[in-house]
């Protein structure tokens, strides 16, 4: 196929910039809830207030069973101090 090969370099060095850039730093843990609206509503503030970036943010959640309601933790992306 023609232009094949281009794109699936074209992917591979997204995927290569995003890993780069994801592997460096630490995820803070910033807030925990067990309630949806009380997530989206931090998610929002977050967001709307540019402080963080959507792809510095990270949302754990950890499933639910009868005994157990589900979870949700928002961790941030920290990048490592310089040497």
């Amino acid at each position: 196929m023609p232009g094949q090969h281009r794109r699936r370099e074209r992917a591979r060095r997204r995927v290569e910039a995003w890993s780069a850039a994801h592997m460096t730093g630490r995820w803070n843990h910033v807030f925990s809830t067990e309630d949806r609206r009380e997530l989206r509503t931090y998610l929002d503030e977050l967001t709307r207030t540019g402080t963080v970036r959507a792809e510095d943010v990270r949302v754990d959640v950890l499933c639910g069973r009868p005994a157990h309601t589900t979870h949700y933790q928002v961790s941030v992306r920290t990048p490592e101090p310089e040497a």
